[in-house]
């Protein structure tokens, strides 16, 4: 089974876009710290290039260094990931290992190992060639003489002396050594809104009113007992006694009995869309049959629900017979999911009064044959009955009609299915007690919210952790861009700073400095974050209500702005700032001012 997901994972767009994100965030980081050394080495290849050192040998230097990264970072990886993966797995599924009295056992896919190490090396790759064509571009005179490089734009002024006047000076100069490197600066905020991104998709509330909305679509009543397809149809049914024994369990609310039976209806090729009979595969010739689904329900869940998805007709008219044919209810739609995935017709056209030949299996003579009668077209259901209602996403033909018609269409009243609602869905003891009377009864399956709750949340608590590993790697990579973007502009302005020192700005002054640096990384970061992260959330709400769209329901969900999620994010990344300037400025809170005013190193 692990394996098959595995397999499954290779096709799922959602894993591709994770890889691509992890290879993104990693070519990010290594190019960083590649930039980073090349403009802490600049003097250094300035002097070889004087004492005859050629481009070539220079740029040696830098794939050397990615020759060194690449091996032990795939090694240390693949390290990394064999016992992250043994961990995970010893602590997977405990209590089904011993159940089945099985020791779990890594394995790993060789396939995955060699994508790994591609990844890895791609990575290095392309972080590199940028660096490695700089190198050989730096001019030996101008590299020995001075390393960082400050544009005055006179123009900014204006614009300098307000955010000064909003922030003060030290906030003002903190939000000037942002631009002393725009490069470095955009790839560090890059890598936490890479982060956010992840987040707020992630833990957008919207996800979960989807999940929620689909687990009603998928459970219909709280619980649900029925007879399997390989049960005997001759004996199997549910009597008023298992009816009324669940009925005592304190915490039902209600129970709709329902017969269902699987039949035939006949048609006449120009009456049908071509699309449905190409789906079913049916032989084409001027009369034709296909399957039907008839079910049957008590006359409560008439009044009470199928009111609801009515088109045309009257509902009354389905507990009667009209010139002896019995009136019934008609879903006349089918998804078609090969094709262009929406809701056709299945007759072209079909109008009250019409009627259609059916096919319905009855016992006679202890055998089951088919038994043709004709039924009266009394109620046309909307299209929305597949998702919102009760019926099945299976392409047939569907009649409803009143168990008052059992014996006249089916030959007898029994119930095949039980819709059974209860006063706490989500109660353990409730279905637990339904679940042992299902149980005692030959044939019968037993499907409940609360197992299809267990199971959705299971898989989702999965997807959770994964992406907060992912949302965790990616912010510790950013915390460290930040770290070695703000260290190196640190000890290029090392003569700067000591400068201002010796003028009488004080420790905590400086302190206040890098910390309005922090915070306008994290807020441009931010902003960079919501930007992606809106488009994809209205990418999200308009997918599901096209796709849902199809099934009848006109507006399935409704664009909600991540507020919670996005403060959540906006705090973590105001604290990984904060955290990477505090490590970054430890050496400068010892330093020397006499030292730093003689070194520019």
């Amino acid at each position: 089974r692990e394996l098959r997901y595995v397999e499954d994972d290779k096709n799922d767009p959602n894993v591709f876009k994770r890889n691509v994100l992890i290879t993104t965030v990693s070519i990010i980081f290594i190019f960083n710290i590649f930039n980073i050394t090349l403009n802490q080495s600049v003097k250094e290849m300035g002097l070889l290039r004087l004492m005859g050192a050629k481009k070539r040998n220079v740029r040696c230097m830098i794939i050397y260094q990615a020759l060194i990264i690449t091996i032990i970072g795939i090694l240390l990886g693949l390290v990394a990931g064999v016992t992250y993966s043994y961990i995970g797995i010893s602590n997977y599924n405990e209590v089904l290992y011993s159940e089945a009295g099985l020791n779990p056992k890594l394995y790993i896919n060789n396939e995955i190992v060699i994508k790994a190490i591609l990844v890895g090396m791609i990575s290095v790759f392309i972080s590199c060639i940028i660096p490695t064509f700089k190198i050989g571009k730096i001019s030996p005179i101008e590299s020995i003489i001075n390393t960082d490089k400050i544009k005055n734009h006179r123009s900014r002024l204006g614009i300098d002396r307000l955010v000064s006047k909003i922030f003060g000076f030290y906030g003002f100069m903190g939000l000037k050594n942002i631009g002393r490197n725009k490069v470095r600066a955009a790839i560090s905020m890059l890598s936490i809104a890479l982060g956010g991104y992840i987040f707020i998709t992630t833990f957008s509330s919207m996800q979960e009113e989807v999940n929620s909305k689909i687990e009603d679509m998928q459970n219909r009543y709280n619980i649900t007992m029925q007879f399997g397809v390989n049960a005997d149809p001759q004996i199997s049914k549910y009597t008023d006694s298992d009816v009324e024994n669940i009925e005592k369990i304190k915490g039902v609310k209600s129970i709709h009995k329902i017969q269902i039976t699987n039949g035939m209806f006949t048609f006449n090729n120009k009456d049908i869309n071509k699309e449905f009979t190409t789906y079913n595969g049916v032989e084409k010739k001027e009369i034709m049959e296909d399957k039907l689904v008839l079910k049957l329900y008590d006359d409560d869940y008439i009044d009470e629900k199928l009111n609801d998805f009515v088109e045309e007709g009257s509902l009354d008219d389905i507990k009667k017979d009209t010139d002896g044919y019995p009136n019934v209810a008609v879903y006349n739609y089918f998804y078609d999911i090969v094709d262009d995935h929406t809701i056709k017709p299945i007759f072209k056209e079909l109008n009250i009064g019409d009627i259609i030949t059916v096919k319905i299996p009855v016992e006679e003579n202890n055998t089951i044959v088919y038994k043709e009668m004709k039924v009266r077209v009394a109620v046309i259901l909307k299209d929305e009955w597949i998702a919102m209602g009760d019926g099945d996403f299976m392409p047939d033909l569907e009649i409803i009609t009143s168990n008052i018609h059992s014996k006249n269409i089916t030959g007898e009243q029994k119930y095949t299915q039980l819709g059974i609602n209860l006063e706490n869905p989500y109660d353990e003891i409730v279905n637990n007690e339904i679940q042992k009377i299902s149980r005692s009864i030959p044939g019968s399956l037993f499907n409940s919210r609360l197992s299809y709750h267990e199971m959705s949340e299971s898989i989702y608590k999965s997807y959770i952790k994964s992406q907060i590993a992912i949302i965790a790697l990616v912010l510790i990579i950013a915390s460290i861009n930040i770290f070695c973007t703000i260290r190196t502009n640190l000890l290029i302005r090392k003569k700067e700073i000591s400068t201002l020192r010796a003028l009488g700005v004080s420790l905590k002054n400086m302190k206040k400095m890098l910390i309005y640096e922090a915070l306008a990384y994290a807020v441009f970061s931010f902003i960079i974050a919501m930007i992606p992260s809106f488009i994809n959330l209205v990418k999200f709400t308009n997918w599901n209500n096209d796709a849902y769209i199809n099934y009848g329901i006109e507006n399935f969900m409704s664009f909600t702005f991540p507020i919670k999620e996005s403060l959540l994010f906006f705090a973590i990344s105001v604290f990984v700032c904060l955290i990477a300037v505090v490590v970054s400025n430890r050496d400068f809170e010892s330093m020397n001012i006499i030292e730093g005013i003689k070194e520019n190193e």
